[in-house]
């Protein structure tokens, strides 16, 4: 089962994949989600024991810029408990991806080195969490470098 949230106020939505439920419901700060074998309450950092796989995938942008780029390096700001897996792709090309270390406790700020090999006008980035760790993301900076048209 599919579940799709959509938060009207900055038109974000988010998607949950994978769960056994028809229902989902926030009632009393807690979380809870339905089926045909009862009322689970959703809290903690792992399903039974199993680590929670989680991403977010921003939309495609050509950052308003129609010329070809090439990708410098990013920034993320971030927290997570563990390490975060970066995928990049350019275009219809494969992704390529970047362990992101996370060294510290609480906000933190990553500059990753990205390979020249990857090069297009529209680009699209995945963030995951790695071995169910707990993260949230504040910024994306990019540091892309802006071809001429028609240049490879």
């Amino acid at each position: 089962m599919s579940t799709l949230n959509i938060n009207l106020k900055n038109r974000a939505t988010s998607q949950y994949v994978n769960y056994d439920f028809n229902s989902m419901v926030k009632f009393g700060g807690k979380v809870l989600g339905a089926n045909s074998s009862g009322l689970f309450d959703l809290s903690g950092d792992n399903d039974n024991g199993v680590a929670i796989s989680a991403y977010f995938t921003p939309i495609m942008t050509d950052f308003g810029i129609g010329n070809p780029k090439r990708m410098r390096y990013i920034y993320l700001g971030y927290e997570s408990s563990g390490n975060l897996e970066l995928d990049l792709q350019a275009d219809e090309q494969n992704a390529r991806s970047y362990e992101v270390e996370s060294n510290k406790t609480g906000q933190q700020r990553k500059r990753v080195s990205i390979g020249r090999d990857g090069y297009g006008r529209y680009w699209s980035f995945t963030i995951r969490n790695l071995s169910g760790a707990d993260f949230s993301v504040d910024s994306i900076e990019v540091m892309p470098v802006v071809r001429n048209r028609g240049v490879s």
